[in-house]
């Protein structure tokens, strides 16, 4: 599958921030699995999509509801997101759940960034 550089400008550190799973862990199921392919720069580096996002975060949480990567890893996105549902919580509501802040909020600002449309800001992601 061949991705264009217009479409794969996440590193792989976002990717991980956003996905909730680890570097390592995302390069060992491409490696193992191939979840997903990322483009490769000319110095090497990793270069993901937002699908590849969407991709890698249902694939975490159908592991964390008891998945083995294995059994899933080769199922296409509809399928994972037909698997997951809507009830499973996110590991990234989660994690920000245990300081105290609102799941209702978490998901409702996570949503709000997978459809913001960097686009049309001239932005290529958003940056710290």
């Amino acid at each position: 599958m061949t991705k264009s550089l217009t479409n794969a400008e996440l590193g792989i550190e976002a990717v991980a921030r956003r996905s909730g799973l680890s570097q390592h862990i995302i390069r060992i199921w491409e490696r193992r699995y191939s979840v997903v392919r990322p483009i490769r720069t000319a110095s090497n580096r990793r270069l993901y999509t937002e699908a590849d996002v969407v991709r890698l975060a249902l694939l975490n949480r159908a592991v964390h509801a008891g998945h083995r990567i294995s059994d899933i890893a080769t199922l296409p996105t509809p399928k994972l997101e037909q698997l997951v549902g809507k009830d499973f919580p996110n590991p990234a509501v989660t994690r920000f759940k245990d300081k105290g802040v609102s799941p209702n909020f978490i998901e409702l600002a996570l949503n709000a960034i997978t459809k913001f449309d960097f686009a049309r800001t001239g932005c290529n992601s958003v940056t710290r």
